[in-house]
């Protein structure tokens, strides 16, 4: 099992800036809002984000900085923790009160299949009170350009925290033991795998359903299907529960309008699509009500029409 609290807390004194900013979470502002009698959302206000919601990215994934993410550019006080083909960084621009970045060693672009195997790993290693996510490309990544995790704390997004009533998960397919189902009766679309960390075989088979759900997406949205999703992934008890998000768009309408009064600095992630909604701007935060999240989320969020197709092409699927 890995340590992630020890490795955190011996972090924190040797470099200041991640210290305060970690300090600075404790003057962050909270308001919960109501998209349904079930469908909660923990709006957030932080500052420090306005880097990562704003990052210019282009429509290929594209970034026109260096790359941060590589070992030879780390500030000096950051230490990391080996973890074979992946390093495990302690986060300086925290949304959780331990929040962690995990990047490939190499230099290669955003993938959720690349580093498969790392993946995981960490979700077999890392203790029950955390989960692991990943951003695509064009949805959320800050560093496209570089291969890379990240482990938040269990328990704080609402979608994960609050649970999951059966009349909400329909089946879309079961085989080698994995369950694949869709979430219904949320204005967030997405899929939900779950499985026995148990069976010796999960990796490869896990893998193999996650590959079909992608080629579908792919499919479908006739684009490279990676690139758009967000995943959040954690253990409960000897199951593993995978949320993948299939994504229409990078950003909301809002992020681009013209008005002030109607534009919200936001870029939809992983956290985003598990109900925890940061915002970096105070106005933003004030004036988001129900129907602005909904309306984000209609914008970024793939289409009923598509889900349906996506499910009937795993459903053909001997």
């Amino acid at each position: 099992m890995i340590d992630l609290r020890s490795f955190f807390e011996a972090q924190l004194p040797c470099w200041p800036l991640a210290k305060a900013n970690y300090d600075n979470l404790e003057q962050a502002l909270f308001k919960d809002i109501y998209l349904s009698e079930h469908e909660r959302i923990r709006l957030v206000c932080l500052p420090a984000r306005i880097a990562s919601s704003s990052a210019r990215i282009t429509a290929k994934g594209e970034v026109d900085r260096p790359c941060f993410l590589c070992s030879h550019r780390l500030p000096a006080e950051q230490q990391h923790l080996d973890f074979g083909a992946c390093d495990i960084l302690v986060n300086p621009f925290p949304v959780f009160k331990q929040h962690f970045t995990v990047p490939s060693k190499a230099h290669q672009r955003q993938s959720f299949l690349k580093e498969w195997p790392c993946l995981y790993r960490l979700l077999e290693e890392i203790p029950q009170d955390y989960v692991v996510f990943f951003n695509g490309a064009i949805c959320g990544a800050s560093a496209p350009d570089h291969l890379h995790f990240q482990i938040g704390q269990k328990e704080v997004m609402p979608l994960q925290s609050d649970g999951f009533a059966a009349e909400h998960l329909q089946l879309v397919q079961e085989k080698k033991r994995i369950g694949l189902y869709r979430l219904r009766h949320y204005h967030r679309q997405a899929f939900l795998l779950k499985t026995s960390l148990s069976e010796t075989s999960r990796e490869n088979d896990l893998f193999e359903t996650i590959q079909d759900l992608l080629q579908a997406f792919g499919q479908v949205g006739k684009i490279q299907a990676e690139d758009h999703i967000n995943v959040v992934a954690w253990k409960d008890g000897q199951n593993l529960m995978m949320l993948i998000f299939p994504r229409a768009a990078h950003r909301p309408a809002c992020f681009y309008a013209e008005d002030e009064s109607q534009r919200f600095v936001t870029s939809p992630a992983s956290v985003e699509m598990m109900g925890y909604y940061i915002f970096p701007r105070q106005e933003d935060f004030h004036k988001a009500d129900a129907q602005t999240l909904k309306q984000i989320y209609k914008d970024v969020c793939l289409s009923e029409e598509k889900m349906d197709a996506i499910c009937s092409i795993l459903q053909s699927k001997p």
